[in-house]
């Protein structure tokens, strides 16, 4: 990733930018980015996200600074598209609604994950409860408690395709179950495709199953291409990266001050982005297994005045 380091560094020179004010604009240390720029250090798809956030490029600039074709998904789906795909505005909108409300935020989520409950089925527990618990766990955000909520692995290449063109917000447990349906659909195993990466099998692994959290931009470019994805493995960890790392809601906010960006950013990390997972895999649910919408529109309606 030579050729990217020297490309990146060229785009911070032209900027104008000392490495200091790219940090501050790209949530990326200072120490970090002169790693990266001396090829000292491999760049994680964060750290890329970060950097094209600070210096205004997106994903297909890379790409073509590295002469890979960019992602053309070919979206068929007729069956209103949009229902089911929350954006970062309506992760981060449930968000403030529990600040106000919280009472009326819980209820939603535990209805929501409750219709779910209701439909794959639990005949042993009693559904409400096992919803109030496996919810209410799922939102302790950087605690011992916190214990995610299982994610439909049943998803489609039509879903992601409609996650991705109507610009819904992509997580890590998205782009590890595209990546395992795809190595599948090739009849590798993993151990197979870690020999033809050069990868780790235990680094695929977590790739495939959401836990990675340093995901190195020079491994979805193998991976991409081993699985003759056509870039569309980068275009979801991209998604993906600007996700996890708040970046996605710093665009969807665009606020200029340098202060309130680190604000908003600092709640992302700390407890707000607990709420957007649970809420998004509430909502995966709701699109796989195709519930009834009547949820979802009381959402919107809760949630409305919390959006720009």
């Amino acid at each position: 990733m030579e050729k990217l380091a020297s490309w990146l560094k060229n785009k911070r020179i032209k900027s104008k930018l000392d490495v200091r004010e790219l940090s501050l604009q790209s949530f990326v240390a200072t120490s970090q980015i002169s790693r990266i720029e001396n090829n000292l250090s491999d760049i994680t798809v964060k750290s890329l996200v970060g950097l094209g956030y600070g210096l205004d490029f997106g994903l297909n600039e890379v790409l073509n600074e590295l002469k890979i074709p960019p992602y053309l998904p070919r979206f068929k789906n007729k069956k209103r598209p949009g229902v089911l795909i929350p954006k970062i505005e309506d992760a981060y909108s449930i968000w403030l609604l529990f600040r106000d409300e919280a009472q009326k935020a819980k209820g939603l989520m535990y209805d929501g994950y409750y219709q779910v409950q209701n439909i794959i089925g639990d005949e042993n527990v009693s559904k409400m409860i096992q919803a109030f618990d496996a919810a209410w766990e799922a939102l302790q955000a950087h605690s011992d408690i916190s214990v995610p909520l299982p994610y439909p692995t049943d998803l489609e290449l039509s879903h992601f395709e409609g996650i991705y063109t109507h610009g819904g917000a992509i997580t890590n447990r998205d782009l590890g179950i595209r990546m395992d349906q795809k190595r599948l659909e090739m009849g590798l195993s993993q151990r197979e495709l870690a020999k033809k990466t050069e990868i780790s099998h235990s680094v695929l692994s977590r790739f495939e199953n959401g836990s990675i959290e340093r995901v190195h931009f020079k491994y979805v470019v193998r991976i991409d291409q081993a699985l003759k994805m056509n870039s569309e493995l980068l275009a979801l960890a991209w998604g993906a990266g600007e996700y996890a790392s708040g970046i996605s809601l710093l665009k969807y906010m665009n606020e200029k001050n340098v202060a309130q960006q680190k604000l908003h950013y600092m709640e992302w990390e700390q407890t707000a982005k607990a709420w957007a997972d649970a809420f998004i895999t509430i909502c995966r649910w709701h699109y796989v297994k195709e519930v009834s919408p009547l949820w979802w529109e009381t959402v919107q309606r809760e949630i409305e005045f919390y959006k720009r």
